[in-house]
């Protein structure tokens, strides 16, 4: 799916991440384009979401897709011993360009636009 053709998504670069409640989650940083593809699936723990984003603003591996429009999707996770497991679930089934590797078990989670 191009992102560009959903309204719903998040611009990277334009979402207010000061209006990001959840202290804790999942998010998946995505390009779109005629081939949209996962750039990074990350958590927040030891920061609130908003700022996980707002730190991946500035990282030039994820800014080189700029031109494709830049994306962002987030989950809070009230359970704090999931998010490995969700990190390490989406990972595996959205296969981001950033893959960070996790030991955890994958713990099963609705993919942010469906079923791939």
């Amino acid at each position: 799916m191009d992102a560009s053709e959903n309204a719903s998504w998040c611009a990277l670069l334009r979402v207010d991440t000061s209006s990001i409640s959840a202290s804790q989650g999942v998010y998946v940083i995505w390009h779109g384009g005629t081939e949209a593809d996962t750039i990074l699936v990350g958590q927040a723990f030891f920061e609130t979401i908003g700022e996980a984003i707002e730190r991946h603003r500035t990282d030039d591996r994820i800014l080189a897709y700029r031109e494709r429009g830049l994306y962002v999707t987030w989950a809070e996770v009230k359970d704090a011993d999931d998010l490995d497991g969700l990190e390490k679930y989406l990972s595996e089934r959205l296969e981001p360009l950033l893959a960070r590797s996790s030991a955890a078990d994958p713990v099963p989670a609705n993919l942010p636009w469906g079923d791939e």
